[in-house]
């Protein structure tokens, strides 16, 4: 048995999402977060590898954990069937093409709240720099393969930085061997990374 679960960090992610960005009783559109949950499933498997219906205990327990926060359109608690419906639909027919974009924050409160020792880190003297290698373990570990992606702005931003120092840390990062890039990315697509150590 694998020491973690990556979809159930998925779901953990997109459980704190609800709870960050809808406050209970609030009307919300149910499909939206229908399918901001697939976006979040999507950073740690695919439709091609677990289909909707080995997916269903993890739905459940997202359902379970959100459902004081998910409103129909008429103000009312949603039944588990009908979001069940919805994510079949969604996930099966392939809808979401991307991970959620805003997954990094989750990630970085991971990072944070990290106390365990990474010796992969050691040789890094700029607790930003560090920082911004402890945010792609984490990320690294949403998918059995241990891939992510990430672009120089993202890395910029999680480093408190610019964009260019974004850049120039995570070719660092592939000089070290910390990490490998598997595609590069272009204009509106981040670069896909292996972490290695």
């Amino acid at each position: 048995m694998p020491t973690h679960d990556p979809i159930r960090d998925a779901v953990e992610l997109a459980i704190d999402d609800v709870r960050t960005n809808s406050p209970p009783g609030r009307e919300v559109l149910l499909n939206r977060w229908v399918f901001r949950f697939c976006q979040f499933l999507r950073r740690a498997t695919s439709p091609d590898k677990d289909d909707s219906e080995d997916l269903e205990p993890y739905l459940l327990a997202w359902y379970e954990a959100s459902k004081e926060r998910i409103m129909d359109d008429g103000n009312g608690a949603i039944p588990y069937d009908v979001l069940r419906a919805q994510f079949h639909d969604v996930w099966d027919k392939g809808r979401v093409k991307f991970a959620a974009n805003d997954l990094w924050q989750g990630i970085m409160q991971q990072a944070h709240a990290d106390t365990s020792e990474h010796p992969e880190l050691d040789r890094y003297t700029d607790p930003s720099t560090r920082f911004l290698g402890l945010c792609l373990y984490h990320a690294s570990r949403l998918r059995d393969d241990q891939r992510f992606f990430i672009s120089h702005a993202d890395a910029g931003r999680i480093m408190g930085r610019s964009h260019t120092i974004g850049g120039l840390i995570l070719a660092l990062f592939c000089a070290d061997g910390l990490i490998s890039r598997i595609e590069k990315g272009h204009t509106h697509k981040a670069s896909e990374y292996r972490f290695l150590s």
